[in-house]
């Protein structure tokens, strides 16, 4: 299995980090910064621990709990995408599809490389 070097990591933390900072603005322009709720900041932490145990040391945690950040990194950001379809108005259901279909493939894309780490520590332990 292709082990990913550090300086790579780093960037992805970087990318993260600006895509957040960039959501964070959007979310305040739009006067939506309050539906910013616990799932989605119990999220961002699953991801941050998993990148950390990463860059410390790649075995400070079990395959179990790996698992199961990956698990709650998973379920935040679909509880984020279906909260954001439900508040959102849409003037046909075909617009509502794709978006739909457009923002959970964009979150899978940004999110594999944090699935790719979780299941080589997974694996290696």
């Amino acid at each position: 299995m292709w082990i990913p070097p550090d300086w790579m990591v780093w960037t992805y933390i970087g990318l993260m980090v600006l895509i957040t900072a960039v959501s964070v603005v959007v979310a305040n322009a739009e006067n939506k910064l309050d539906e910013i709720k616990s799932t989605d900041i119990f999220g961002m932490i699953a991801g941050i621990a998993i990148l950390y145990d990463w860059l410390s040391d790649h075995m400070a945690r079990s395959a179990l709990v790996i698992f199961l950040l990956l698990a709650i990194y998973t379920l935040a950001n679909a509880d984020a995408l279906f909260r954001g379809i439900r508040t959102e108005t849409f003037e046909s259901e075909e617009e509502r599809q794709g978006t739909f279909i457009f923002t959970a493939l964009f979150v899978l894309i940004i999110s594999s490389p944090l699935y790719y780490l979780g299941a080589v520590m997974m694996s290696v332990r």
